[in-house]
């Protein structure tokens, strides 16, 4: 911030939604679901989640324990069955415009049982439940003043949705929607937050698209041919650089790749998932 200007979320407001408290007392005033939350430890922790407020990823969440204690910006919720989805959008402080619905991946890593590794969008969901998340992120993006990119975390299930959280910065799904606007995500969010402009309606182009996070298998040093050979391969991104140390279970890079459909999209996101791994374990 001494260096460039900051452009997003006012600081103000951001701090209203990490606190966890005024958060789900918002959705609780505007009769939006959320899974059964505590600020004390559970006396039986068993299916429960422990959660710490203003993380990321999923890395800020473990299952819950007989140790746990209350801390500043700590709490408990149930966990709960359901797709794990988010709702991209753009805001002004005053309206939005949703970009589109994304279908989220997680796997355990160590003690962290829903960590983020994947997202495909946009995908297709049944229209009621489209316009109750757009007409949720409306209301929470006005009562929090979110300007620019931004992201809402829920759960479906069924034709019922839970909120999670509301992420009021540029989201992992930007890489989902190039062709917002005239110039591209990053335009629409400078836009949105210096002139208050918002882009047109969302018609999209046919195409789902999809990002994947690698987690390295063994533990391994980047040596220069294979910095570059890595970088050669298709859809790769978020590269380490020769001489990275890297640890097992340590995130790799990041593959992309597109199709007409998410099927489609599947496949070629698993090949080059692959890619990467045959590479390093050669």
């Amino acid at each position: 911030a001494a260096l460039l200007p900051l452009r997003g979320t006012a600081g103000a407001d951001v701090r209203r939604l990490r606190e966890p408290q005024e958060f789900f007392r918002v959705l609780d005033a505007h009769g939006i679901a959320f899974p059964p939350l505590a600020f004390e430890p559970p006396a039986a922790p068993a299916g429960w989640l422990a959660k710490e407020a203003g993380g990321c990823g999923g890395w800020q969440v473990r299952r819950a324990t007989v140790a746990d204690a209350p801390a500043p910006g700590r709490y408990w919720q149930r966990e709960r069955r359901g797709a794990a989805m988010s709702a991209t959008f753009v805001g002004n402080g005053r309206y939005v415009v949703l970009l589109g619905v994304n279908r989220q991946g997680t796997q355990a890593l160590g003690d962290r049982p829903f960590v983020f590794t994947r997202i495909a969008g946009p995908v297709s969901v049944a229209e009621p439940m489209r316009r109750e998340l757009t007409a949720i992120v409306r209301l929470l993006a006005g009562v929090f003043r979110v300007r620019g990119l931004a992201s809402l975390d829920v759960l479906l299930e069924g034709d019922r949705i839970e909120v999670l959280e509301l992420n009021p910065r540029a989201p992992a799904s930007i890489v989902l929607y190039p062709r917002v606007g005239e110039r591209g995500p990053l335009t629409a969010h400078l836009r949105a937050c210096e002139r208050d402009e918002l882009p047109g309606p969302q018609r999209g182009d046919g195409i789902v698209r999809g990002s994947e996070i690698v987690f390295a298998s063994q533990a391994t040093t980047m040596d220069a041919a294979r910095a570059e050979a890595l970088a050669a391969l298709p859809g790769t991104c978020d590269l380490p650089c020769a001489g990275t140390r890297i640890a097992a279970g340590d995130p790799l890079c990041s593959v992309l790749a597109e199709g007409a459909d998410e099927a489609r999209m599947d496949e070629q996101l698993a090949a080059r998932r692959e890619a990467v791994r045959a590479l390093l374990e050669t």
